[in-house]
């Protein structure tokens, strides 16, 4: 339905809404018995949903802005800038694991390796964006529909069942977008070693050397290429930063609730290593190019790598329910946005540099945890 308010009363909406899930119940079962209470359930469900969270129809909307106004301008903002950026800060990480202490020289190796081999995916597949729409017609040739909504949807999940069988005959295909381009987001794809980019490259590039992402090689294969003494040197490091997280608390209805260290870990340690990667790939441009920041009207107090630290933590602003939060604690591998802030830059000791903070005082934390 619309906006979490329709959810609030009932109304004529809400009952031709009950009454639609009524009318595709008894298209799919012959048992009547259950459905005006599973429909209650899925009702109830639905609520709670708009309650913590968007509605189904607020996420398309979001969804439908992002593509209009990101896709929209895409080809004015993907250049050859775009995929330096994404140059620097692959370079600034493979800098990060030659001076890391804890991993053998043959581990290192490879993950340089697996590193410079990732595929970067900006915006959209090269075939979209031209004229010769065979690839298209291909892809959809079997996709004939009509005018019931329910037999669209079996039509769509009987020919995506039909493709993945068989893609299990098939040569896997590195280049064949797996997440949709319509997906506004940033993921790392393990099993294809590959990149999509949205605004956190480098948090992306080192889930693929994260507890998961170690696990396969540069091509993708599920295989052990860390030595046996790399992976306990790492396990205690990881422990680190789960002991670390651990000690975070945030208060709900006055009962104090932890952050679980252990299920968010994989994303913390991205946090910290990605924050990491861009500033030192930021550095790294200034004085290739020998650019000259210009002040920010109103921030001329700050410094440019203080601005890199005020923008990073302005990213993860935000304001969500008591329940929504409860949520994200009990079943989120993302730590809350505060955390996320609060975790990548006091484990910096360039944050410290930058702010002249001490250590222990105010962000700065005495023992920092790290990978690399």
């Amino acid at each position: 339905m619309g906006t979490r308010s329709i959810y609030e009363h009932e109304s004529p909406i809400t009952i031709a809404y009950r009454r639609c899930i009524h009318e595709i119940a008894l298209a799919l079962t012959n048992d009547t018995s259950m459905i005006n209470d599973d429909i209650n359930a899925i009702f109830e469900l639905e609520q709670r949903i708009a309650k913590n969270h968007w509605t189904m129809a607020e996420q398309r909307t979001r969804i439908d802005e992002s593509i209009h106004t990101t896709l929209g301008n895409l080809s004015r903002t993907l250049n050859v800038n775009s995929m330096e950026i994404i140059m620097n800060i692959r370079n600034a990480f493979v800098d990060m694991v030659q001076q890391s202490s804890w991993m053998d020289p043959i581990s290192k190796s490879k993950a340089i390796e697996k590193a410079y081999a990732m595929i970067d995916e900006i915006g959209y597949p090269d075939y979209l964006s031209n004229d010769n729409l065979t690839r298209l017609e291909t892809d959809y040739a079997e996709y004939n529909f009509n005018l019931s909504l329910m037999s669209n949807e079996l039509i769509i999940l009987r020919l995506k069942m039909k493709k993945n069988v068989q893609i299990l005959r098939e040569p896997v295909d590195r280049r064949k977008w797996v997440v949709a381009p319509t997906n506004i987001d940033a993921t790392y794809t393990p099993e294809y070693n590959r990149i999509s980019i949205g605004t956190i490259i480098g948090h992306e590039i080192t889930h693929g050397f994260d507890d998961f992402g170690r696990k396969y090689d540069k091509d993708g294969n599920r295989i052990l290429w860390w030595t046996n003494e790399t992976i306990k040197k790492f396990n205690e490091r990881k422990q680190c930063i789960i002991n670390q997280y651990d000690q975070y608390r945030v208060t709900l209805a006055e009962t104090e609730l932890k952050i679980n260290g252990s299920q968010t870990q994989g994303e913390n340690i991205a946090d910290i290593s990605g924050l990491k990667e861009a500033f030192f790939a930021y550095q790294n441009w200034v004085r290739l190019t020998g650019t000259e920041e210009k002040k920010l009207p109103g921030l001329q107090k700050y410094s440019p790598e203080q601005l890199f630290f005020i923008n990073f933590g302005s990213m993860w602003c935000s304001k969500i329910t008591d329940e929504l939060t409860l949520v994200y604690i009990l079943q989120d591998v993302h730590s809350l946005a505060q955390f996320r802030v609060h975790g990548s830059t006091s484990n910096f000791v360039e944050f410290d540099r930058v702010f002249n903070c001490k250590l222990g005082q105010g962000n700065s934390r005495v023992n920092k945890c790290s990978i690399w």
